[in-house]
């Protein structure tokens, strides 16, 4: 049994406990929050320095894989501003939604119903932010994603820090 601040690794071919590398991306701070199928089959992770990995199915560019391929070790999830950084991440059904420092919602995956919020169908694999939110000086408190039955698979909810909730 390891401490706290260890790991266990492979050394050698036989297990041994050794120190956590202090590295923040490679130290998971939470697990993204799913609501749907999409946490059955591809998994986001929220790194302690604020990025965010992503493994699994491909399908719809959930993961993140520009060639919507499924991916077997965590890698991370492309934004379109690589500095910044995120508190929270959630994945419904396909479509998949981070929270910056900011108060900002980012978005990626399948986009059939315009649930990424941008204004068209275009499914992402390149995290966009979601500008209405910017333009209009809304800041997003928790995003509530779909669920996979046939009703809600292309909604989403945004709760804001003012109690208001835009979908």
């Amino acid at each position: 049994r390891g401490t706290d601040a260890q790991i266990l690794q492979l050394i050698n071919g036989r297990p041994a406990w050794r120190t956590q590398a202090l590295d923040p991306s490679r130290r998971v701070a939470k697990l993204g929050k799913v609501n749907g199928h999409g946490g059955h089959y591809f998994r986001n992770y929220l790194m302690a320095d604020g990025t965010i990995k992503s493994v699994g199915y491909g399908g719809n560019a959930a993961n993140g894989d520009w060639g919507s391929s499924n991916i077997y070790l965590p890698g991370r999830v492309v934004f379109e501003d690589a500095n910044v950084r995120f508190v929270d991440v959630w994945a419904g059904g396909s479509s998949c939604y981070a929270l910056s420092t900011t108060g900002e919602v980012w978005s990626w995956g399948l986009n059939t119903y315009g649930q990424l919020g941008h204004g068209d169908t275009a499914g992402r694999a390149l995290a966009k932010r979601i500008d209405y939110f910017v333009a209009n000086n809304i800041q997003i408190a928790k995003i509530i994603p779909n669920r996979p039955n046939f009703y809600d698979y292309g909604t989403v909810l945004f709760l804001t820090t003012d109690g208001k909730v835009y979908g």
